[in-house]
């Protein structure tokens, strides 16, 4: 795949995209190269129930699971990126990637007068329209509200590595 959060550089390893907060809640925009060589076949752990996904790496190693491999070949923030979400990625060659990001068409979702303690994933809306908590209507609502910049620029970057890739 391209132009997605992930590419592939051979039949054996693929950039990806790896973000979210850390514990600090700041923002981590990182890209990997991921190593399949070693890595299991996973099609035949794949039973109801068993899932390995959920499992730890001890688990894992358990299971007779060997995990890919991951090396960290950019870490975005480092080199200036503002935007929350990197989510386009594409090889260009061996040592050139594209990077985009998703500014969710330059808005976002506010809440206004939200109960207190609630996100955004509590609520439901209800057949008349009207925002629910826990089935009982409140007053809060939803606006579309613009972003403010950085997060509303489209961004394209061209990174250039200090090596090519394997």
């Amino acid at each position: 795949p391209d132009g997605s959060d992930e590419a592939l550089t051979d039949n054996q390893h693929i950039l990806l995209i790896e973000q979210g907060r850390d514990k600090n809640n700041r923002m981590r925009n990182l890209i990997y190269e991921v190593d399949l060589n070693k890595a299991s076949d996973l099609s035949g752990f794949d039973k109801p129930g068993e899932y390995p996904e959920f499992d730890d790496e001890k688990t894992l190693s358990q299971r007779g699971i060997t995990l890919a491999q991951k090396t960290q070949v950019v870490d975005l923030r480092s080199l200036g990126w503002q935007q929350e979400k990197a989510e386009g990625l594409a090889l260009i060659d061996s040592k050139t990637l594209a990077v985009a990001n998703d500014n969710d068409f330059g808005v976002k979702v506010a809440m206004q007068h939200p109960v207190e303690g609630k996100t955004f994933k509590d609520y439901r809306v209800n057949a008349e329209g009207k925002l629910t908590l826990d089935d009982k209507q409140v007053e809060t609502t939803l606006r579309v509200k613009p972003l403010e910049k950085p997060e509303s620029d489209s961004e394209l970057w061209i990174v250039t590595l200090p090596e090519a890739l394997k």
